[in-house]
């Protein structure tokens, strides 16, 4: 559509880059935002900006404003995958850590995998974007029932609603942690 070949070719490059300068920049901010505002917050921001700009991606008939969309999609996907890693480790205590941290990371596999069967299948490039948005959105939909990490609400000093979202979720009397 935008004739990246020939001459044009480094145009491919370049969007590709902007992706990944999104996810380094969003590796260095998040990270921040997650612990000054809780995991909560990044999280719902974070897949707002994945699935606004996902949305943009798809819509957009302007390179440049694609680029730039694609360095917010970077973004994005970067404060996911960082404030979900950490959001889950915060909910398990210690004994489970490291199985949780390999349920992530093998997850994070099989999602690759399926988007790639994805791909195979919906050969138009616009329409990939969309379908790709519609994580971002699910979650979006259920905001309302994710707590927030009672490890990030007792270290910024709200022990009432960290005792409460314990009590909600954590094991119940008679089960084991």
């Amino acid at each position: 559509q935008w004739k990246l070949i020939c001459d044009r070719g480094y145009l491919g490059a370049t969007l590709q880059s902007c992706f990944f300068v999104g996810m380094l920049i969003g590796s260095l901010v998040c990270g921040v935002i997650s612990d000054a505002w809780g995991r909560k917050k990044c999280l719902f921001i974070s897949y707002t900006f994945l699935g606004v700009a996902g949305v943009g991606s798809a819509c957009v008939d302007c390179v440049s404003f694609f680029a730039f969309l694609r360095f917010v999609v970077g973004f994005g996907l970067t404060g996911v995958m960082l404030s979900e890693y950490v959001y889950l480790a915060e909910m398990v205590g210690p004994k489970r850590r490291t199985l949780i941290a390999v349920l992530f990371a093998l997850f994070g596999g099989a999602a690759d995998i399926f988007f790639v069967l994805i791909a195979y299948l919906i050969r138009a490039w616009r329409t990939l974007l969309l379908v790709y948005t519609v994580p971002a959105f699910a979650v979006l939909l259920c905001w309302r029932w994710i707590p927030e990490s009672p490890r990030w609400l007792l270290a910024h000093g709200y022990v009432d609603t960290a005792y409460a979202v314990i009590m909600k979720y954590g094991p119940k009397k008679g089960q084991r942690s």
